[in-house]
C-alpha cells in the first residue's frame, strides 16, 4: 500500500527547520523577535499535531481497507469449503496469495502487527500447501489461516471502532 507517513514527517520537519532558522536570523534580543519565535514554535507544534492526526487517519484507512479486502476474500467460507473438499479448487491459490499480499502491505498499528505477521505466515504456508497440491496439508493450513485471520480481525475491528471489541460472532 502507499505509505505517506515518512514523506509527511520529513516535510513537516523540514518546514519547521526552515521557519526556526528564519526566525533565528534576526536579533534575538528584541521582544518582537521573541514573540515571533514563540509564534513560530507554536505553529510548528500545531503542524506536528496535525501530522500525527493525519498519520493516524491514514493508518486507520489502511487497516479498514485490509479488513474489507480480507472479509471480501471470505476466509471463513473458504476454510469451511476446504474442510469438505475432496479436491483442490484451482482458484483458491490466487485468492490466498492476494490475501497474503494485502495483509503484508498494510500499515498495521503496533498492537496489530504481530497478529498480521502471523496471518501473513499462515497465508504463506497455505499457499505452499496449495502449490504442492497436497489436500491434507492445504486443509491444515486453511484451519491455521482461518484462526489467524479471526485473531487479527477481532483486534482490527476493536481498533477501527475506537476500542470496542466485536461480539465474537463467527463470520
Amino acid at each position: 500500500m502507499f505509505r505517506l507517513r515518512p514523506q509527511l514527517a520529513a516535510a513537516v520537519v523540514a518546514l519547521g527547520v526552515i521557519l526556526l532558522a528564519a526566525a533565528a536570523c534576526g536579533d534575538s534580543s528584541s521582544s518582537g523577535d521573541q514573540e515571533g519565535m514563540t509564534a513560530l514554535e507554536s505553529r510548528v507544534t500545531t503542524m506536528e499535531n496535525t501530522l500525527m492526526q493525519l498519520q493516524d487517519a491514514v493508518q486507520r484507512e489502511h487497516v479498514i481497507g485490509a479488513v474489507n479486502a480480507l472479509n471480501t476474500a471470505g476466509i471463513h467460507r473458504l476454510d469451511e469449503d476446504m474442510q469438505k473438499a475432496s479436491t483442490l479448487d484451482p482458484t483458491l491459490l490466487s485468492t490466498i496469495r492476494r490475501a497474503r499480499q494485502v495483509t503484508a502491505a498494510t500499515d498495521w498499528t503496533e498492537d496489530l502487527k504481530d497478529k498480521a505477521d502471523t496471518l501473513v505466515q499462515a497465508f504463506h504456508d497455505f499457499e505452499t500447501a496449495l502449490e504442492s497440491e497436497d489436500l491434507a496439508a492445504s486443509k491444515a493450513a486453511s484451519v491455521a489461516a482461518h484462526a489467524a485471520w479471526h485473531s487479527l480481525d477481532q483486534l482490527a475491528y476493536a481498533y477501527i471502532s475506537g476500542g470496542q471489541a466485536m461480539d465474537g460472532a463467527h463470520r
